[in-house]
């Protein structure tokens, strides 16, 4: 939440391409999702956009906004954007990868070795 470009911001992630990821690309997309009829990601809510202290510790927050549905939200948000939904190319990459890490934890079946698909 602290990654950016504003005053604020104290951090800025940045892949070696040169793709940024900020909080606020989020935080657009959170308020896009909202201005829809249908969302498309119904578990989000204020509390995982903008936590207090105690909820900023909850797994279960920060794995619903890495997930397949953001993914799925970020990508409708980056097609809704037009020509400037190059912007959202880094945390469209990033959430690529966090949801799947996010689906292998949230599966019941034990990886018992380092050869499994889901891996």
């Amino acid at each position: 939440m602290k990654s950016g470009t504003h005053e604020m911001c104290t951090r800025l992630l940045k892949f070696a391409d040169g793709k940024e990821v900020q909080w606020s690309m989020w935080v657009d997309a959170y308020k896009f999702d909202h201005t829809n009829p249908v969302q498309i990601h119904r578990k989000l809510t204020n509390e995982h956009i903008f936590p207090n202290q105690s909820e900023k510790m909850r797994n279960k927050l920060a794995e619903e906004v890495l997930d397949t549905d953001m993914l799925t939200l970020m990508e409708a948000y980056q097609q809704h954007m037009g020509a400037n939904g190059s912007a959202l190319d880094g945390v469209i990459e990033l959430l690529k990868n966090t949801s799947v890490l996010i689906d292998v934890f949230r599966d019941r079946r034990t990886v018992n070795e380092s050869n499994d698909i889901r891996l």
